[in-house]
């Protein structure tokens, strides 16, 4: 209360304050959510990647679980003159 018996403008300052608390809150908790959402996108499309059998760079080069034949493991990759012999 001032001089004259007024509430002071404390209650604006509570509401600013209240507000920036649950904006910054709902914030916090769309930040995780985002990346919970990531966590399980990533999985699944690893998930994916190995039910279709791997994935390989244009280098021919294999990642974890692709099968590679005999012929594949020669590095460098086999001439031209080796598919004439076949």
């Amino acid at each position: 209360m001032d001089d004259e018996g007024n509430p002071k403008d404390n209650f604006l300052i509570g509401v600013v304050r209240q507000t920036l608390l649950v904006l910054i809150l709902l914030l916090w908790m769309l930040l995780h959510l985002v990346v919970a959402m990531m966590v399980v996108i990533v999985s699944s499309l690893g998930r994916a990647v190995r039910w279709l059998g791997g994935w390989r760079t244009d280098l021919g080069m294999d990642y974890e679980l692709v099968e590679r034949t005999e012929k594949e493991k020669l590095w460098p990759p086999h001439s031209v003159c080796d598919d004439v012999e076949e």
